[in-house]
């Protein structure tokens, strides 16, 4: 008989737009509530699929278990659109990572792909807590990191994810607009401004 894996807590915390994940409190209980089994269902696929193809994870948890790489799931919604945003612990590595998930509220389902919303420069998890990075406190980074703007006018709102990347050398805001169409992703614009040429747009 397969031994079970270690499965995580998936409550959800709702959060409002424009998103700034510091706003949130990961650790009050107060505010999460479920879901229904087949939203818990596809989480819980995300989930397995970092921790098998990204993460060292096997079935028997030998080096590590799901639990551990897991770090809470947040909730953020308007009339036609919800976004379920997966925090992520990669073991070994130890950096920050979120799956992004898109569902359709009239449709009922999910978008046919997961956005890989990585932010190791923003935030570290460190004993169970996660906490701005030291970049991002250095660089006074403040801005939102999830908004809803309609970009390409056409009265449906698309999704600006806005998050800072360090290549060991130099600091960059990259910023991603997607859009969802049929239960398919589109990327509208991808763009990537580095600091050091221009300080201002760290804060608005």
């Amino acid at each position: 008989m397969k031994k079970p894996l270690h499965l995580p807590e998936l409550g959800v915390i709702d959060a409002r737009y424009p998103f700034r994940l510091m706003d949130v409190d990961l650790s009050n209980s107060t505010n999460m509530t479920q879901m229904n089994d087949g939203i818990e269902s596809e989480l819980r696929k995300t989930i397995y699929s970092y921790y098998f193809n990204e993460c060292p994870g096997d079935s028997t948890e030998s080096l590590i278990k799901v639990k551990d790489i897991y770090i809470g799931t947040i909730r953020i919604h308007d009339t036609l659109q919800t976004l379920y945003l997966i925090l992520l612990h990669h073991m070994p590595g130890g950096e920050v990572n979120s799956k992004i998930l898109f569902y359709d509220n009239t449709a009922k389902t999910f978008a046919n792909t997961t956005f890989d919303f990585n932010l190791h420069a923003l935030y570290d998890y460190e004993n169970g807590k996660l906490k701005a990075s030291n970049l991002k406190n250095e660089l006074n980074f403040n801005l939102n990191e999830i908004e809803l703007e309609d970009i390409d006018k056409d009265g449906a709102n698309d999704f600006k994810f806005t998050r800072l990347l360090h290549n060991g050398t130099a600091n960059a805001i990259e910023t991603i607009i997607l859009k969802t169409v049929n239960s398919k992703i589109d990327t509208l614009e991808l763009k990537t401004e580095w600091i050091v040429n221009n300080p201002k747009i760290l804060q608005h």
